[in-house]
């Protein structure tokens, strides 16, 4: 009781479906010395996760477990511990992560010997030890369009391949493990809520630590190992696939209307309802000279989409 009382670090972790994942999480947070407390925010997971997080709170009394009945979005469910932190420091934690024995010493270590850094992230590796990317400097119209625009298989070779390694400051570190004080944190109201799902959540969350006069650090000498990228996920159905992919592309509208305006956010609108609506076109011609209905299942996602994408509004939220 005492340890909990006294942690020096809140970590959130958002769980969705990640049964085969959490339990090694937890094991690898519990096995660093400093003082912390884990609050597992679970949305409606429909295999083993509750049942194990359940198991896992009743022997472990430093993780605390807040079961959503609905999927409320990976930003919703990071802010809904906020009311709870009373620790200096929050970390912002993945399932998918492993941290070392002395991932949180060095991260603590490094917020305390400088007060103006407000938001650090460590650098990401494979379970091989290969590096991926772990930092951003810059999130704008051109960084979407990159990534939107060419093949994602390859801007991530070219991205983990020619990326820089180097300690720097940057506009924002990986979503997936980043320490921020907790006084911020809540000063920020945590995530921005219409973010349901998206690298932009996490680039809003450095433009505004920025905002505040705070210096958002890539720190490459505390190291994690992120499984997620690793990853190929063939058991998503189309409609998943599609909401995936609609997620992804309104929160980078949503980010380019909010930092930069509007006259940008509709130019890029326009550009990735084009390319939704050149892919469909691409597979329809495809499907017809192949019996693979895949090309016709991607010819209906990206047909989807562009429809989807066209009747997102112009506007934010006030």
């Amino acid at each position: 009781m005492n340890s909990i009382q006294h942690s020096i670090v809140t970590l959130i972790i958002v769980t969705y479906n990640s049964e085969d994942e959490i339990i090694d999480c937890l094991e690898s947070i519990f096995k660093n010395k400093i003082p912390c407390i884990v609050y597992v925010v679970d949305n409606a997971s429909s295999d083993h996760t509750v049942a194990m997080l359940r198991e896992y709170s009743e022997k472990e009394p430093r993780v605390k477990v807040i079961l959503n009945s609905e999927n409320k979005g990976l930003a919703y469910a990071n802010n809904q511990p906020i009311p709870f932190i009373e620790s200096k420091y929050t970390l912002i934690l993945n399932p998918d992560i492993l941290l070392r024995e002395n991932t949180l010493e060095l991260m603590v270590e490094a917020m305390e010997n400088d007060p103006s850094i407000g938001m650090l992230g460590p650098l990401c590796v494979f379970a091989d030890g290969e590096r991926h990317l772990s930092a951003h400097s810059y999130y704008n119209v051109f960084t979407i369009l990159t990534w939107r625009l060419i093949p994602h298989t390859l801007m991530r070779f070219l991205s983990d391949k020619f990326s820089n390694y180097n300690r720097r400051e940057v506009l924002f570190v990986s979503g997936a493990c980043y320490i921020i004080p907790s006084a911020l944190y809540k000063e920020l109201k945590g995530y921005d809520p219409a973010l349901f799902l998206t690298v932009a959540d996490v680039a809003d969350i450095g433009v505004r630590v920025k905002e505040k006069k705070y210096k958002v650090i890539y720190h490459p000498d505390v190291v994690i190992t992120h499984f997620s990228n690793a990853k190929i996920k063939t058991d998503v159905d189309s409609s998943e696939k599609l909401r995936i992919q609609f997620w992804g592309l309104t929160g980078d509208l949503y980010f380019i209307r909010k930092h930069k305006g509007q006259f940008q956010a509709s130019f890029l609108k326009s550009i990735l309802m084009g390319s939704s609506f050149l892919r469909a076109i691409i597979y329809s011609a495809v499907s017809l000279f192949s019996s693979r209905g895949e090309f016709k299942g991607k010819a209906e996602l990206y047909y989807n989409l562009t429809k989807s994408l066209r009747a997102y509004p112009e506007k934010n939220n006030a």
